[in-house]
């Protein structure tokens, strides 16, 4: 979804989509249960609570 302006000077809402189907999903590092399982035991243990990490393609 993208805020965009209208010819009379207000703003719209454009949604945008892929044209074609895509035969894979991006994961992100939160919606892996291993990982969440880590920050839950390891966060208040001096690291960091969220960590850079890239998006999986599964």
């Amino acid at each position: 979804m993208l805020a965009v302006p209208t010819a009379k000077g207000g703003r719209g809402v454009a949604v945008v989509m892929a044209a074609g189907e895509i035969p894979f999903r991006h994961q992100g590092a939160l919606e892996e249960r291993e990982y969440r399982y880590w920050i839950a035991r390891n966060k208040g243990g001096g690291y960091a609570s969220v960590h850079d990490r890239r998006l999986i393609a599964k």
